[in-house]
């Protein structure tokens, strides 16, 4: 599993966080959007929002199981003839979440849509009581 987080500007920074193949979707999840909370309280706010995008969850789904054929050629340059082997290659799922996180302090301005603000200390209690 891995976090990034690039700055965007003083009060917004892309959050992505990468599961591997044994990290469900819900967990990528929950690590991210704790990682969001923290990084606003590290930075001195309070409030969030999440940009948008259609690239917030990514899913590669398996493909199953797939025969590979290939020939394993002998060491000696005489030799010309080969050796069929069979190998079998895996697909592993994994998720990934990412945001723009815009940061934001009390008193709001008048601009900021109070609808879609997160409390980021709400967030990381809640998280950390699972």
């Amino acid at each position: 599993m891995a976090t990034k987080t690039k700055k965007v500007d003083d009060d917004s920074y892309i959050v992505s966080f990468y599961g591997n193949g044994h990290t469900s979707e819900q967990k990528v999840w929950n690590y991210w959007i704790h990682r969001c909370a923290e990084l606003t309280l590290e930075k001195g706010y309070t409030l969030f929002t999440l940009e948008q995008s259609d690239d917030y969850a990514v899913l590669m789904p398996p493909k199953g199981y797939e025969l590979i054929d290939f020939k394993m050629l002998q060491e000696a340059e005489e030799a010309k003839l080969s050796r069929e082997v069979q190998y079998y290659t895996v697909n592993i799922t994994t998720y990934s979440s990412n945001a723009i996180v815009h940061m934001y302090k009390t008193p709001l301005a008048t601009d900021v849509d109070a609808m879609q603000l997160l409390d980021a200390q709400y967030i990381i209690d809640q998280l950390t009581s699972l």
